[in-house]
């Protein structure tokens, strides 16, 4: 089965509720980070998909999402995280801030949480993601992403 990435903007659009519900409790400030698709104008690319702090640490996040995958785990992930992506995240890793990757399962409708150091590694190999390294998974339910995320966040 080919990977079939799509464009993420149902994951992106959940997640930036989630992180505006954490945002109203005070437990983070994070910005929804325009793509150079999405935006009216040419911008260079962006970092993430989201920046900001969690948990009184820095926070970089990058959505991804398949029409076809159940998991990321069985993702190719150089299909998925583009050159400037897995550059921006290494410099974010070197200084040690922290780094998350949102997945959404079309098929499944389920969302994964997975640090950023092993996505770059699974890039740096060529090898599939471990599934025990899985920080979390939910359906992309409001509530749920938001106390998921929320939890997953102060495991960080």
């Amino acid at each position: 089965m080919d990977d079939k990435q799509n464009d993420g903007k149902k994951i992106e659009k959940a997640a930036d509720k989630a992180f505006k519900a954490l945002m109203t409790e005070g437990k983070c400030v994070v910005v929804r980070l325009h793509d150079t698709k999405s935006s009216t104008f040419y911008l260079p690319p962006s970092p993430g998909d989201f920046m900001g702090t969690a948990m009184g640490k820095p926070l970089l996040v990058e959505c991804k999402s398949s029409d076809v995958r159940h998991t990321f785990a069985e993702c190719n992930i150089k299909e998925y995280v583009k050159p400037t992506q897995f550059g921006y995240t290494s410099l974010w890793i070197k200084q040690k801030s922290t780094s998350l990757f949102i997945f959404h399962s079309v098929i499944t409708n389920e969302c994964e949480f997975w640090r950023g150091e092993d996505v770059l590694k699974s890039y740096s190999t060529g090898k599939h993601l471990d599934p025990k390294k899985i920080l979390a998974r939910c359906p992309i339910a409001p509530k749920l992403l938001h106390s998921t995320l929320e939890a997953v966040l102060e495991q960080l």
